[in-house]
């Protein structure tokens, strides 16, 4: 098991750690069979308990492996929140401050069932092929919001809302699929991954509210298809006392999204997506007698288009291409082992980010996406030491353009809208952590000391400052303290 915590060009630009596994061939031939089940049961909140069945299948038989599985899965999950906040606005002259005060509980409950069929075709020593097709089905989903808010003017309670949400989701499945290649042409190594997703989702949102003035209900149902296809090629050579790594990468999404409300001030919505990426990378690694030296650079073009079928007036076309550098440099000082490296990497917002559908939380909170959003770009660079049982790591990052959620005036009535924006401000984040495993008998600590601080200094639009226009630092930091402990005893018991 190899473990890239910081992975360099072979990886798109939004690939943060790769967990490499690599397989030995099991041996015997025949049919076998293995019935797993967990269930975890949460002492302290009920709305937890989480719990799956999986039944794997396999046959062998020379260099071919035939295998399937069904697992069943069953997950609740529990939120609570405090809300406090809301916007400052001017009406006929007076400034006014709405603030909404009280709390947020979201219950979920989701079951399904996932089917899993594929084959390995060992042919010999030097080529391998195989595929996987899967296809997983929501049974049944279930979602409770409620929120209890006062809505405070100036300072005077006007308003107390409760509102219930209750989101179904009838109809979700998805269909995933997977052939790759892998084999050897002299000295040149082949290594082909062809994947497919097609997916379809269905949700539908009931609002009860009341409040001291008149009661609202809100029924609201959203449709949302996604198809992607993708593709890799990587392509290995020794180059003088190292390899050269190079290849491409396509990737072509489309997504269809549709929202209807019985609510005239929120308008339905009808919008497309199309998402197609190509990418072009190489890396080279080489030993030396003072350490191992690697890097690489990685080009992605991005087209982007956004149709808005209610309102073509928001159409939008956009080509972005980005370079993606990385370099890493490995070395041992007698036992202490050092690695420092440093990449560029993104992050590309979801789907769900970029819509214009425009969602109902209760009379005075809408949300929504913005089809304009731009990528996070982030710059890391990395230091990790190791010395017997004590490892140490830490990180250096800076991110432009962060997505993140901000609340915008929606009138002057104090209705406040969360939309998905790009930050203005830089953010940077330095994290540090240091891991103690060592073994005293049968017993083998794993303590984890951790630290990690942001630096960012956010300018933030306030009607009530004279400049219309404050500063907002957030530089706290957060610290982490984690203890597991694994006892082996005799006879293999741990």
């Amino acid at each position: 098991v190899e473990v890239i915590s910081n992975p360099g060009a072979l990886y798109g630009g939004e690939v943060r750690c790769v967990v490499r596994i690599r397989t030995v061939k099991r041996q015997g031939d025949g049919f076998s069979f293995a019935l797993t089940s967990q269930a975890k049961k949460f002492t302290t909140c009920s709305d937890f308990d989480p719990s799956w069945s999986v039944l794997d299948l396999n046959y062998r038989k020379g260099g071919l492996d035939l295998f399937g599985k069904v697992v069943y899965w069953n997950n609740h999950n529990y939120q609570i929140a405090d809300l406090y906040g809301g916007p400052n606005t001017v009406k006929d002259g007076k400034p006014l401050s709405h603030i909404q005060d009280g709390t947020l509980e979201a219950i979920s409950h989701g079951g399904g069932m996932q089917y899993v069929l594929g084959a390995n075709w060992q042919i010999n020593d030097r080529h391998s092929l195989g595929f996987r097709l899967q296809r997983g089905d929501n049974i049944f989903s279930e979602t409770v919001v409620t929120m209890d808010n006062d809505f405070i003017v100036n300072g005077t309670v006007e308003d107390h809302v409760v509102s219930v949400s209750n989101t179904r989701t009838p109809k979700s499945y998805q269909w995933d699929g997977n052939l790759y290649y892998d084999g050897n042409a002299g000295k040149l190594n082949i290594n082909f991954n062809a994947d497919f997703m097609i997916g379809r989702g269905l949700s539908r949102t009931e609002v009860n509210e009341t409040s001291w003035t008149t009661p609202v209900f809100v029924k609201s149902e959203s449709e949302a298809d996604g198809d992607m296809v993708a593709a890799k090629l990587v392509l290995s050579h020794p180059l003088w006392k190292g390899k050269l790594e190079f290849g491409s990468e396509e990737t072509y999404y489309t997504g269809v999204q549709t929202y209807s409300i019985n609510l005239a001030e929120i308008p339905s919505a009808d919008d497309i997506n199309f998402e197609n990426t190509i990418a072009g990378f190489a890396q080279y690694s080489i030993a030396l007698p003072f350490g191992q030296i690697g890097a690489g650079l990685r080009y992605e073009h991005v087209d982007f288009r956004y149709e808005d079928k209610m309102n073509p007036a928001n159409d939008l076309t956009r080509h972005l291409d980005d370079w993606f550098p990385s370099v890493n440099y490995s070395t041992k000082l007698g036992e202490v082992g050092l690695a420092l490296s440093y990449t560029g990497k993104t992050i590309r917002p979801k789907l769900y980010n970029l819509t214009n559908e425009i969602s109902y939380d209760n009379r005075y909170t809408r949300m929504s996406g913005d089809p304009k959003l731009l990528s996070e770009i982030q710059r890391t660079l990395a230091l990790n030491a190791n010395w017997r049982w004590l490892s140490f790591s830490s990180t250096y990052e800076r991110e432009d353009n962060h997505i993140t959620q901000w609340s915008y005036p929606y009138n002057d009535e104090g209705v406040i809208i969360l939309r998905y924006t790009n930050m203005k401000d830089v953010c940077r984040i330095l994290s540090m952590n240091l891991t103690a495993s060592p073994t005293i008998g049968v017993w083998n600590p794993r303590l984890t000391f951790g630290y990690s601080k942001p630096y960012l200094k956010l300018h933030v639009q306030d009607q009530r400052e004279p400049t219309g226009q404050r500063i907002v630092l957030r530089e706290n930091p957060m610290y982490l303290i984690q203890s597991n402990n694994a006892f082996r005893l005799k006879h293999g018991w741990q």
